[in-house]
């Protein structure tokens, strides 16, 4: 392979990566809608803690395992941001206010 073609195919990569992380953000929308009807906290850090635990025991390689703790601790905060915007204002202790 010359090296156009190989970053065709990280465009392709790329693009899908994209494709994930938008129906990933959906699926956050939906999570925020729950959370707002049934008044829970947008920040929950023991979960994000779990996901990324999760994420570094089946990580195959090559990334190493703090690189995708970095990478996800990014996705999340950006997730997190988003879904604050989207259900509201959130108070200190990271649950939404209702007044």
């Amino acid at each position: 392979m010359d090296i156009d073609q190989l970053r065709s195919r990280l465009d392709a990569i790329d693009d899908q990566v994209l494709a994930l992380l938008s129906e990933r953000a959906g699926a956050v929308l939906d999570i925020g809608d729950y959370k707002r009807k049934h008044g829970l906290p947008i920040h929950v850090p023991e979960r994000e803690n779990n996901v990324v635990k999760r994420l570094q025991t089946g990580n195959s390689g090559p990334l190493h395992g703090d690189a995708i703790e970095r990478i996800y601790r990014t996705i999340i905060e950006e997730m997190r941001k988003l879904e604050e915007a989207h259900v509201g204002r959130v108070d200190e202790s990271g649950k939404i206010k209702t007044t």
